[in-house]
């Protein structure tokens, strides 16, 4: 996975260098593009018969791109932030459960854009993701004036690399819609204890990692500012 990372970063920054190189006698625009994701508030507006989209856990982009003199084709940097967090209780005579959830995604990478059209732009690049998920789960039971506690936390960390292919419909010369496909290879530890009024329970505990691919389908959309 590594000497795949290194061929692909290289190959991109040999890109880069090409593109850099090419009419720097002429001027070049420079473009920075503020994205959220709309994918819930459109699934708000518009009933798809129950369907249900599949959503990224990149709320937030960012893309600073710089484009050659014609304004036919742009090389730059992508970024990416998601945060996530629940939280549901449940109150029971004998019994409350409660269950605590946290996570955090980022990305960074590199991007080449193509325009097709006037309307349509066509990108494709190559990210780093990082991510983190926290979910804690405890209860209480109270019986014949007794309460016991127990909890039980689960961490997970993840790391990977992968291609991105996306299209982007621009509005008008400001504002944008877009999506994209991902393919990542993602390397994840996990971590789990457990607790019981307090004290860890001997031997609970357990470690994991494996590596997964993680595919994103273009079934969601960003709202994107170009500035």
């Amino acid at each position: 996975m590594l000497k795949k990372s290194l061929l692909l970063v290289f190959l991109f920054l040999l890109f880069g260098q090409t593109y850099a190189q090419d009419d720097t006698t002429k001027h070049k625009k420079l473009e920075h593009q503020l994205a959220i994701n709309a994918t819930n508030f459109i699934q708000t507006l518009i009933s798809f018969n129950g369907s249900v989209f599949n959503n990224t856990p990149y709320n937030f982009q960012y893309k600073f791109l710089e484009w050659n003199s014609m304004n036919k084709y742009a090389f730059g940097l992508r970024t990416g932030f998601g945060y996530l967090v629940n939280n549901s209780k449940l109150e029971q005579p004998n019994n409350v459960t409660e269950t605590r959830s946290t996570s955090y995604n980022y990305r960074i990478g590199f991007e080449y854009q193509y325009k097709l059209k006037t309307r349509w732009t066509l990108y494709t690049g190559l990210d780093f993701v990082y991510g983190k998920n926290d979910i804690i789960s405890s209860s209480a039971s109270f019986f014949n004036n007794q309460t016991n506690k127990s909890e039980v936390k689960n961490f997970s960390k993840s790391a990977g690399i992968g291609p991105v292919l996306g299209i982007q419909f621009n509005i008008s010369k400001r504002l944008a819609l877009g999506t994209e496909l991902t393919v990542y290879s993602i390397s994840t530890k996990q971590d789990r204890k457990i607790y019981r009024n307090g004290i860890e329970n001997t031997g609970s505990s357990f470690k994991q990692s494996q590596v997964n691919s993680s595919i994103s389908v273009p079934s969601f959309i960003y709202f994107i500012i170009r500035i």
